[in-house]
């Protein structure tokens, strides 16, 4: 067990943490550009070149550990691997994906075989399988220095070229206007992601690379949309990631480095994706629950307002607001189930929309009748409006509009309000008639879509 302030041990922290933080940056705009899954070529495609640098060396009388021309026959391995892939995808009649399948499988299976054959070679070839899940016990300082090395010119690298690379992620045919080359610009992004592929190999392992390069930026999307937010984040999960796996794997005597280091960006994945500010689970069922609270209070408004035009006392004019009552929930029809729905009531209360209780009096502040005529001018504009375009039933026109209304801003009921010619303080008059009550005080008849009969 290595100590924490051994001074290998803060080199690789370091190095690790550059690694995750400069595979963060080039993930994102590997993502963007729906190249991910090219990195899981390249880096499958590392290993025969790794099987047979060994063997040249060792049929030179050399040692076959020697790390540096390891790597390089990685990198020539990678570069075919990708020239392969590319040779496929614009020369055959292949899709992209059946391209990388292709590939990825075909080398993977070669590189499996010459690394089981070169073992059998003598035990200098032993450890070799280090290379496919990563092992940083065997890393050094100066190992440490390669990665941060490599991984401060990748990210350079990238925020360089960060704008003509973004244009290419969503509009190719923008930047090519612009004077781009596309090809060249997503040539230098592959050679950035081969570089830390080759780098992150003792690291992490072949196999498990394309998860540093992918899970950070996929993370990162939960939180924000924003690019350059979007590198930031990435870029420090990564780094999280990398060091964390990292330290966890030399504490531990018999946990691999690259599983370590993946798990740890796995479990700032399943984080983000609960927690995520733009769209989290958590968030989006907050967002839920205030559509679907949004929903019933309108359709409650809506309805009282309504009750009021039916005895003639419900204001036309914004702000003439007045508190109104209503004798119970009866008199608007509402069925059991929503009468005795005391949640709803207590909100409305909580809000000061309403006093009173919905077996008894129910009294509409003035505040609850402004909010009122805010959800019946919505309403009304839309029913207007797909009146204008559509030749349907009002009851049609009624339900379109419910499932509609709650969507619009205030700049699109201007919009509204200018091609309907309605005044900005005006209420719509309703396209379906509002009956006025029996002698009963009740309603003797409800327009389609009323809160009895409404879904929700």
């Amino acid at each position: 067990m290595t100590g924490w302030l051994d001074y290998n041990t803060w080199w690789v922290l370091f190095g690790t943490s550059l690694l995750g933080a400069a595979c963060g940056a080039v993930g994102v705009f590997l993502l963007l550009r729906r190249r991910a899954l090219v990195a899981d070529v390249i880096s499958h495609a590392t290993l025969p070149g790794i099987a047979v640098a060994f063997w040249l060396l060792w049929a030179s009388g050399r040692s076959g550990k020697s790390l540096p021309w390891l790597l390089l026959g990685a990198a020539c391995s990678a570069g075919l691997g990708a020239l392969g892939l590319l040779l496929l995808r614009n020369r055959t009649r292949l899709r992209e994906d059946a391209a990388m399948g292709v590939v990825l499988t075909g080398w993977f299976a070669i590189g499996t075989v010459l690394l089981r054959w070169v073992q059998g070679l003598g035990g200098d070839a032993a450890g070799l399988e280090g290379f496919l899940f990563g092992k940083t016990a065997t890393l050094v300082a100066e190992d440490g220095r390669w990665i941060a090395l490599a991984s401060l010119l990748s990210v350079g690298l990238v925020l360089l070229l960060k704008r003509p690379i973004g244009l290419i992620c969503f509009d190719p045919a923008f930047a090519t206007s612009l004077g781009w080359s596309v090809w060249w610009l997503d040539f230098g992004l592959m050679m950035a992601a081969i570089s830390l592929i080759i780098v992150g190999l003792q690291a992490v392992g072949a196999i498990l690379m394309v998860a540093l390069l992918v899970i950070p930026p996929a993370a990162a999307r939960f939180w924000t949309t924003r690019l350059h937010r979007l590198l930031l984040i990435a870029m420090g999960l990564g780094g999280f990631s990398g060091m964390v796996g990292a330290w966890i794997s030399d504490q531990g005597d018999k946990i691999p480095s690259g599983p370590a280091i993946v798990l740890t960006g796995v479990a700032f994945f399943l984080i983000s994706l609960l927690f995520g500010t733009h769209d989290g689970l958590a968030r989006r069922w907050i967002r839920h629950r205030a559509l679907e609270w949004m929903v019933r209070r309108d359709h409650f408004l809506r309805d009282f307002y309504e009750y009021l035009e039916s005895r003639g006392q419900a204001p036309t004019i914004v702000g003439h607001a007045r508190s109104a009552e209503v004798p119970g929930a009866a008199a608007l029809q509402w069925t059991r189930g929503m009468a005795n729905h005391r949640t709803l009531f207590s909100r409305l209360h909580r809000e000061g929309l309403v006093i009173g209780e919905p077996h008894g009096s129910l009294f509409l502040t003035a505040k609850g009748i402004q909010q009122a005529i805010i959800a019946v001018r919505k309403h009304r504009f839309v029913e207007h409006y797909l009146h204008l375009l559509l030749d349907l039933p009002t009851e049609a026109i009624d339900r379109g509009a419910d499932a509609t209304e709650h969507w619009l801003d205030e700049t699109m009921l201007a919009r509204l309000e200018s091609q309907l010619g309605v005044s900005t303080m005006e209420v719509p008059e309703s396209l379906h008639p509002i009956v006025p009550e029996d002698e009963s005080g009740t309603p003797s008849s409800q327009p389609a879509g009323k809160l009895g009969g409404r879904d929700g």
